[in-house]
């Protein structure tokens, strides 16, 4: 239901080819990539929680697409 974990498996996504071995090289690689996120991923995100929001309503908080 949370946008935050879409960005998440959009950064993971991305991570997966990358070569890492150290925290601090981790923590530079997730800030770099975290840029590289469209801005219009995160806004469809943000303009879809009305239909998240109603379709979890109407499943009376059951397991829904999103």
């Amino acid at each position: 239901m949370s946008p935050i974990e879409h960005i998440f498996h959009a950064l993971k996504k991305n991570l997966r080819d990358r070569a890492i071995r150290r925290v601090d090289e981790f923590k530079k690689i997730i800030i770099e990539e975290w840029s590289y996120l469209p801005v219009s991923l995160t806004c469809s995100l943000v303009n879809s929680m009305p239909r998240r929001t109603e379709a979890l309503w109407k499943a009376k908080g059951l397991h829904i697409k999103y």
